[in-house]
């Protein structure tokens, strides 16, 4: 249920975004469970994802769920063969394991530019093929910022009708409500010189992107206490809220590793007191599409 903007508190707009939608069975019945009963407006699909039958059915039939492509390029397998992507892939034929992988073999000039297009353009092509209607574009651990991986996304996003993309412009200071590490505290700093990087591509793109990004210090610990400290600090202009709700994940996942609270999560994206919050707040839940559409200030 959208919360619509009255009076002097019009201009506060929060596009609340579940990333991994379509990675897991319980992952991708959490993100359902969010929409249907929370806050959450928008979601973000994972192409190579064990429940993607699943998420794209019902992104297919959901008009008012704004979904996006979760672009993959590290963890899990391609959706192209093998040889057609072997600069991105290990000697199993599966994605590097994480960031600081790629980024070992990217730097070092190991990753061919070609074969990221191809697979990001296949993993969009298996969400139409699907019936889905895009909205948006992201990319697990936010890949897609790396600067010459920028000007590819840049790219096929506008080859496909894709006019908005997360980009995260992450508020410089820790709140202190949010749980997080010192270690994830700091990691905003390289996602701040590539915004500064990247500027110049987005602004001639014509992509529209939120002001402003929240979340990242939280990712995977959005509890109650981290959502209404995030909630009252929303400021003019659009923002998106990533989360990760989810029905929890069973010990044998092979993301279990990942030690994200997912059904906390979920709990707080559909607890009665934060949707008290954004009525109180005069917060405008909204949607990528909805934020592509607005005029240019």
């Amino acid at each position: 249920m959208r919360v619509p903007l009255t009076g002097a508190a019009a201009g506060r707009r929060l596009i609340v975004n579940a990333d991994d939608f379509g990675l897991t069975l319980p992952i991708t019945d959490g993100v359902i469970d969010a929409f249907e009963g929370g806050i959450l407006t928008s979601a973000s699909l994972v192409a190579t994802g064990a429940a993607f039958d699943r998420a794209a059915r019902y992104a297919a039939t959901r008009s008012d769920l704004d979904v996006g492509i979760h672009l993959m390029i590290v963890q899990g397998a391609p959706v192209l063969p093998r040889d057609q992507v072997a600069s991105l892939v290990q000697e199993d034929g599966v994605f590097l394991p994480g960031y600081g992988e790629f980024m070992a073999r990217y730097l070092s000039g190991g990753v061919r530019d070609e074969e990221v297009e191809a697979e990001w353009s296949a993993q969009i092509a298996r969400l139409r093929s699907a019936g889905v209607r895009m909205t948006h574009l992201d990319s697990i651990q936010h890949l897609h910022l790396v600067p010459g991986l920028f000007r590819i996304a840049l790219r096929i996003a506008r080859a496909n009708g894709i006019m908005a993309m997360r980009f995260p412009r992450v508020p410089t200071v820790l709140r202190r409500a949010e749980k997080g590490t010192v270690r994830r505290s700091l990691e905003f700093l390289p996602l701040r010189l590539m915004e500064q990087s990247n500027l110049p591509h987005l602004n001639a793109s014509g992509i529209r992107t939120p002001d402003r990004f929240f979340g990242f210090h939280s990712t995977g610990h959005l509890d109650q206490k981290a959502l209404r400290s995030v909630l009252f600090g929303i400021p003019q202009g659009t923002s998106e809220l990533v989360c990760h709700p989810g029905r929890g994940e069973p010990p044998s996942s092979p993301i279990a590793g990942w030690d994200y609270e997912w059904q906390e999560e979920l709990e707080a994206l559909t607890s009665p007191e934060t949707r008290r919050i954004i009525e109180s707040q005069g917060i405008e839940l909204t949607t990528f599409s909805e934020m592509a559409a607005l005029p240019v200030a």
